[in-house]
């Protein structure tokens, strides 16, 4: 039986680190337990375990408490075409 492991790139989760760094959220630390390497993000084309990227996602929920997590990523202001950084944390309650 051959196994597989499914690959994506680091830029399928760059808002939810951004996300948590304008927060304040200890994203390397995140990124780092879940076997990701903490320079990610500076990597977007950087190919990484599918599993770890969900991994990611669903600790830093977790320990920030949020049950919201992809809601509120999607409609926070983190898109890199977005000037309000401050307006991110208000909306999603983090400030």
């Amino acid at each position: 039986m051959q196994r597989h492991v499914s690959l994506s790139r680091v830029r399928q989760i760059q808002r939810f680190i951004e996300f948590f760094d304008r927060a304040g959220a200890p994203a390397d630390r995140g990124l780092e337990r879940s076997g990701l390497p903490p320079m990610a993000c500076e990597r977007p084309d950087l190919f990484v375990s599918t599993r770890a990227m969900n991994a990611f996602a669903r600790d830093m929920a977790s320990r920030e408490g949020i049950d919201d997590l992809s809601w509120r990523v999607g409609s926070a202001d983190t898109a890199p075409w977005s000037t309000s950084g401050s307006s991110t944390l208000r909306s999603t309650g983090l400030e």
